[in-house]
Parts: structure tokens; sequence; C-alpha cells
């Protein structure tokens, strides 16, 4: 679930410093760290210049997952 509220803090963000998504989701920045790390690994995230963002081909994925879930408003 930790995995989720990660994804639906950078689909809110846009794009976000690991930083700003423990803020956002409360979690320790260990935590934070670690689940960004498979995230990225599993090609689910992009970065650049330390800033996170889902991947474009998993985009529209990511928000109907999120949006089942209801974790995002449709």
């Amino acid at each position: 679930l930790n995995l989720q509220f990660l994804l639906r803090a950078i689909v809110q963000l846009d794009q976000a410093e690991p930083v700003d998504l423990a803020e956002a989701t409360r979690l320790k920045p260990p935590q934070v760290r670690d689940a960004l790390r498979l995230l990225q690994t599993r090609g689910y995230l992009d970065v650049h210049e330390g800033r996170y963002a889902v991947a474009w081909r998993w985009y529209r994925p990511v928000l109907v997952t999120l949006q089942r879930q209801h974790l995002l408003a449709s």
C-alpha cells in the first residue's frame, strides 16, 4: 500500500524530490528511498535531476489503478 500512496503523491506533485514525497506521504525517508528504488527498477518511474515522475508508458495504467483504489478522483 505504501507504493500506491507514493505513486499517488508523485502523480499529484508531478515531479517530486524524495523529501517532498516523505512529507506528502508521512513515510520515513528510508522507506521512501527504498520504494522509489523499487519503482524505478521496475520501470514505473523516470528520474530527471533528482526529481521523480511516473514514466510516460505507465502513466495511464497508474492513474487507472489509483482511481480504482479510490486514491485519486476521476
